[in-house]
């Protein structure tokens, strides 16, 4: 089932739409399920951040514009500010795939569905594909963090895949924390390291954020929007389907903390190939 609703982003400022999201499925017929949200806007991003304080919106759009700057000499042959839009809504991603149930969108207490674009104003349409099917298993899985951390959390779920015995279906992971997140990347512990420098050149700790907790809160909220904390994975054979030198890394950006991973189980009979 596909559904739409327009919104209209100012430029640079994001808007949040949770509640959006949350009344087109009171309209439906699906207790449970998962919804894939994507904007029809090159220039346009979506993305979890802090729900309780607007100020960490507008920190996101400043560390973007910082980092990925309008310049006169990109290679597409569109206005600048154009062409810098579409990389921002790039780094950002411009989709988010979210589990929901008793028609209300599955997230953190502190946590928002973010829109923004990077060159409105105008009016953005957001597709909302919504696939009602009840989930195989829920489970919580415990990850103790340090002040700042990368975890390597595929293991722990594919020890809750076997388990359960799924051998084929899917499985959403998801982190319900605004100053952690998901990635992918490689098992390599140098490359690990070098990753974790180059997030902590790009956002640094500073005092100067308009969202004013603490320094590594701060921060943390934006590297949390820019890193993305959910992920949907084909599980086969009763593995996660991953390039060989991959795994899934639990990112801590303001700990040491007890955090959690919820991953949502989706599938066919659990047996059936």
């Amino acid at each position: 089932m596909m559904q739409k609703i327009i919104e209209r982003l100012d430029y640079s400022v994001g808007k949040n739409i949770t509640h959006k999201i949350n009344d087109l499925l009171k309209k439906t017929s699906y207790d449970e399920g998962f919804i894939h949200i994507k904007t029809d806007s090159d220039t346009a991003s979506l993305v979890l951040t802090n729900s309780f304080d607007d100020k960490t919106y507008a920190d996101v759009v400043d560390e973007v514009n910082r980092n990925f700057p309008i310049m006169v000499n990109y290679a597409t042959v569109i206005s600048p500010r154009n062409a810098a839009a579409r990389v921002k809504s790039t780094i950002l991603g411009e989709s988010l795939t979210l589990t929901f149930k008793d028609l209300k969108v599955n997230l953190g207490s502190s946590q928002a569905i973010i829109a923004f674009d990077f060159d409105g104003p105008k009016d953005v349409g957001f597709e909302c594909f919504l696939y009602g099917v009840k989930s195989n298993h829920n489970e919580v899985i415990a990850v103790k963090t340090k002040k700042k951390d990368m975890i390597d959390i595929k293991d722990l779920i594919e020890a809750s895949i076997k388990n359960k015995n799924i051998i084929n279906g899917l499985v959403h992971v998801f982190v319900p924390h605004s100053t952690a997140a998901l990635t992918v990347y490689d098992k390599n512990i140098e490359a690990v390291k070098k990753l974790e420098i180059i997030m902590n050149h790009l956002i640094p700790d500073r005092i100067d954020f308009k969202h004013r907790e603490t320094p590594a809160d701060s921060a943390g909220h934006i590297k949390s929007a820019m890193w993305g904390v959910a992920r949907m994975f084909a599980i086969v054979d009763g593995k996660i389907k991953l390039p060989k030198d991959q795994t899934i890394y639990f990112c801590e950006f303001d700990g040491p903390r007890n955090r959690r991973v919820i991953t949502t189980y989706y599938g066919g009979k659990e047996n059936e190939k």
